[in-house]
């Protein structure tokens, strides 16, 4: 039979107090804060948001420093939690990709604390998009509540100076194609881009502007002289891995996507890339790939990030557009 002291401590609902009495007290969380971050719709929670904690002690909604007083990450429910945060005002800044949001925390002390839900503004960055006809980032942007400029005109990807106005450009499955023969301004405009620091993101077939960046981003499948030619994926539902653990948890692990035929492939990536979904998939004329990359990051040391995804938002599943949401926030 278990000892009082020894069946409270299982419990978790008190320990033994050191006064002579030999009373129990009743256990506390640790001196702290949590909250949950969540999109502009108010609705949605975000995940892999990092938060940080500066001193205000003038309360004038301007950190003292730079230097943290703490730091939390959200997970799957967007909740984040920050432990031994000592008394006193400060300006919490939440940030993921180049969105970016800042509120006050009072921290009394002593205690464990829940902060109000704070969601990112809708215009917390700069999002450029040229649709097309089987991406439909913009709608999943939008649904979040999140403010995004439609693309029209190609002579941006031809203009540093317009381009650079934008803090994200997303590049979607099926847009036009007829920037191809300016290949090199585009790349050059691309180049300027990516220095400051700014995140480029591409689905499915409009993959040839990573490209013509430089051929050893991604090797595709198929022949990459010509775009069409490397649209050689066999259509299917397939069972897609999520490599990162914060956005398996909320999808539960792996995901189903319904390619139709003539898919973009991907064969190998770059030193600098790194796998974000994979799952078995087969070309047209029956080649098989166990594990095919089916969505991928570049982490560059001095430029900005690149992410690709071979499949788009169009048609697909709640927990695919999950996944694709959790990507473009992240950017």
């Amino acid at each position: 039979m278990l000892a009082a002291g020894a069946l409270s401590l299982l419990l978790g609902v008190g320990c033994p107090s050191e006064d002579p009495g030999g009373g129990f007290r009743t256990s506390t969380p640790p001196a702290g804060i949590r909250g949950v971050i969540c999109a502009p719709n108010s609705v949605d929670e975000l995940a892999g948001v990092n938060v940080s904690l500066f001193a205000d002690d003038d309360e004038d909604g301007v950190p003292d420093t730079f230097a943290t007083e703490g730091q939390g990450v959200t997970d799957a429910t967007g909740e984040y939690q920050i432990e031994a945060v000592p008394a006193g005002t400060y300006v919490a800044m939440a940030t993921v990709g180049h969105h970016v949001h800042s509120f006050p925390v009072v921290m009394t002390g002593g205690i464990q604390q829940r902060i109000d839900r704070e969601c990112m503004p809708a215009d917390s960055a700069a999002i450029g998009v040229y649709s097309g006809t089987c991406g439909g980032e913009e709608n999943l942007l939008t649904t979040l509540g999140f403010e995004v400029t439609i693309l029209e005109s190609l002579e941006l990807l031809t203009n540093a100076g317009q381009l650079n106005a934008y803090d994200v450009l997303i590049a979607s499955c099926g847009m036009s194609q007829d920037w191809l023969p300016q290949d090199a301004v585009v790349a050059e405009t691309l180049e300027s881009f990516l220095a400051e620091g700014s995140s480029l993101y591409v689905s499915g077939d409009a993959w040839p502007l990573i490209e013509a960046l430089d051929e050893d981003h991604i090797e595709w499948v198929g022949d990459d002289e010509e775009p069409e030619d490397a649209n050689v994926g066999f259509g299917a539902s397939v069972q897609v891995t999520i490599a990162d653990p914060t956005i398996a948890e909320a999808v539960g692990g792996t995901i189903t996507v319904t390619y139709e035929d003539n898919w973009s492939m991907i064969a190998g990536l770059g030193e600098e890339w790194g796998a974000t979904a994979f799952g078995a998939v087969q070309t047209l004329d029956g080649t098989f790939f166990d594990e095919g990359v089916l969505a991928a990051t570049r982490f560059p040391s001095e430029s900005g990030q690149i992410r690709y995804s071979t499949f788009g938002a169009t048609g697909g599943t709640a927990d695919q557009k999950a996944v694709l949401s959790h990507w473009l926030t992240g950017l």
